[in-house]
């Protein structure tokens, strides 16, 4: 990679606290003289995951703040700015057009308006974390976003649906702390929402054979362990079921084509 890129790139590997581990953050942080465009998207940075595979996408532009404006912080912008301060990046010295030259670091992202934000961003950073940093990262940031949230009573009991393209060996207790973060929250008279079913989408045999990447996605990563309904599962993936009660696999299914 450092040989082929274009010599306007800049790389940077942000330190690991652990042996093992990654930041697998996929963003954009796209800067013009009048804003910021900030994307958070699910492909890899290479052509087959943009190509060839659905991918999810989420985008939202934010102005440069008013004068009067600085100094005043929101949710969404203490969220980005803590997160890029975790991956320890020193910043760079750039010349943007009508701007002029700049350095770019964790505070020059302070300068934009976020308060228009529609959703709250749930970063994820590799470690082991504790006190106040416990709930800034990770399913515990989402439990606390959920917590502050109230539903309608249909959402009582809701099943807890997970898709996901990579999975480690996960035991009982990390699986219930994911569900009680996932299903936290209370309803509009202040009834908890309360743990529904696990429910988690696999492929099954029929689904990988009829991918547009048959050999060289699925099969490499799956044993021939068979599950109900013919999904096709990897050891980690049977063991994480069966340490959680009432974990069901499911067929992914959709009554229409996404790309029409």
């Amino acid at each position: 990679m450092k040989k082929e890129k274009p010599t306007s790139w800049l790389l940077y590997k942000p330190p690991l606290r652990l042996s093992y581990g990654t930041h697998h953050s996929k963003a954009m942080l796209l800067v013009y003289s009048s804003g910021v465009r900030v994307v958070v998207h699910t492909a890899n940075l290479i052509y087959v995951d943009w190509n060839n595979k659905t991918q999810g996408l989420w985008m939202q532009d934010f102005p440069v703040k008013e004068q009067n404006d600085i100094g005043k912080t929101s949710p969404f912008e203490d969220d980005l700015v803590e997160y890029l301060k975790a991956l320890e990046w020193s910043g760079c010295n750039v010349t943007l057009p009508q701007i002029g030259d700049v350095k770019i670091n964790a505070a020059y992202f302070r300068r934009f308006d976020y308060s228009s934000a529609s959703v709250r961003l749930v970063a994820s950073v590799p470690g082991y974390h504790k006190g106040a940093e416990l709930k800034k990262w990770g399913h515990m940031k989402l439990r606390t976003i959920l917590q502050e949230e109230c539903f309608g009573n249909e959402f009582q009991g809701s099943p807890l649906v997970y898709q996901f393209s990579s999975l480690g060996s996960l035991d009982e207790k990390w699986m219930m702390e994911l569900a009680s973060s996932m299903c936290s929250g209370s309803t509009w008279d202040n009834q908890p929402l309360g743990p529904g079913s696990v429910q988690i989408i696999w492929p099954t045999v029929e689904d990988v054979r009829c991918s547009i990447e048959p050999c060289n996605a699925s099969y490499k990563n799956l044993c021939t362990l068979q599950w109900p309904g013919a999904c096709m599962v990897s050891s980690h993936f049977f063991k994480s079921q069966q340490s959680c009660l009432g974990c069901t696999s499911e067929k992914w299914f959709s009554t229409h084509d996404p790309f029409l």
